[in-house]
């Protein structure tokens, strides 16, 4: 999620309350993860259960809910990058499910990353950079991870969502290519409709909170006070720390070109990488070299092994064959591995160019 330098005024510094807030907003669900860890360890250790079956259950269910549905397949591959076409209360539904899952404003999302794809790995630290990569590890490793949420990137504004209107009256006037045209058309519909969820942002961050107290506190029948915490705790704040650390783990580990099961099928200018290991932690856009590769594919995934764990393109598989999704983007073996084959040429006439020059 890059910014450009001349953005990084004083104006869009954080405040101390905002610090504050930031620094809540990472430690409390991640203590409450400590937490509930304990709580399994006395579990299997004294053979007395200290968590109930609804909220273990409520906690998968809405890790699932928020980050397949919320996270990949609204903020990620519909609103940020449109790979699929659906109906507008389908969206409505992606969209609000993603605010539940703790990530801001849909608006703020999809600008931020949008501009990691524009300067992925350009470290803001470099001499002379006019436009950076906000959270790249070659800006140290706890930037990457969460430090950079302390930055105060500067939030999507009106202009941002007016550029895109503007840009699709321009491509009328001009002929452009009716895809290209309906494409657009897509942007323009999901900007609109993320902003209407934005007004909303507080009242569905809250109930991302409240409805697992409710499911907790009713959950064996009659309310239960005990419960009803339980819920919070594992439907509530475990499930933000394991969607928003996974979330933060791909921005992060999926930029470190040598850690361990990161691999990529090309080289490209960035540091971007694959690790099928982090799909075991649920997340299905761990494939995020081959994302940054072609950024407006519907799957993830390329090869059958790695369809596998693409979450989010099995649902977008079944809801095409039901009618919910239509003109998917899909990409084949066949289309990747000409994209990849094009990649390589390329370098290669850039190296020969370059080793020219040097003997020249």
């Amino acid at each position: 999620m890059a910014l450009h330098s001349s953005e990084q005024s004083s104006s869009h510094r954080l405040s101390v309350g905002a610090k504050f807030f930031t620094a809540s907003y990472i430690v409390i669900p991640w203590l409450a993860t400590v937490y509930g860890i304990y709580l399994i360890w006395a579990w299997v250790t004294t053979g007395v259960q200290t968590v109930s079956w609804v909220n273990l259950g409520q906690c998968l269910v809405l890790v699932y809910l928020t980050m397949v549905l919320g996270v990949s397949l609204g903020h990620h591959r519909s609103s940020t990058h449109p790979t699929y076409t659906t109906h507008r209360w389908v969206k409505f539904t992606l969209f609000g499910l993603a605010v539940a899952a703790w990530q801001g404003f849909l608006k703020n999302w999809r600008k931020w990353h949008r501009n990691h794809h524009r300067h992925s790995d350009v470290a803001c630290k470099t001499p002379g950079v006019t436009a950076c990569d906000t959270h790249s590890p070659r800006d140290g490793n706890f930037h990457a991870f969460v430090g950079w949420f302390f930055k105060g990137l500067p939030p999507a504004s009106e202009e941002d969502i007016k550029r895109e209107q503007f840009l699709l009256e321009r491509m009328r006037e001009r002929n452009v290519d009716p895809a290209k045209i309906r494409r657009q058309e897509i942007v323009v519909e999901n900007v609109e409709i993320a902003s209407k969820v934005d007004r909303y942002v507080v009242h569905l961050a809250v109930l991302g909170l409240l409805l697992p107290c409710l499911i907790g506190g009713f959950g064996l029948g009659t309310w239960s006070w005990a419960e009803a915490w339980g819920g919070l705790l594992w439907g509530g704040l475990i499930r933000i720390c394991w969607v928003n650390t996974t979330t933060s783990m791909i921005n992060w580990y999926c930029h470190l070109p040598n850690a361990p099961g990161n691999y990529r099928h090309v080289e490209t200018n960035d540091d971007s990488r694959n690790n099928i290991l982090l799909a075991f932690t649920g997340n299905p856009e761990w494939a995020h070299a081959t994302h940054h590769l072609i950024p407006d594919s519907a799957n993830q995934g390329i090869y059958w092994w790695e369809l596998i764990f693409d979450y989010s393109a099995h649902l977008l598989w079944v809801g095409e064959r039901m009618g919910i999704f239509w003109n998917v983007n899909w990409t084949s073996v066949q289309e990747f591995e000409e994209i990849v084959k094009r990649v390589k040429a390329g370098k290669e006439q850039l190296q020969e160019r370059v080793l020219v020059q040097a003997t020249s």
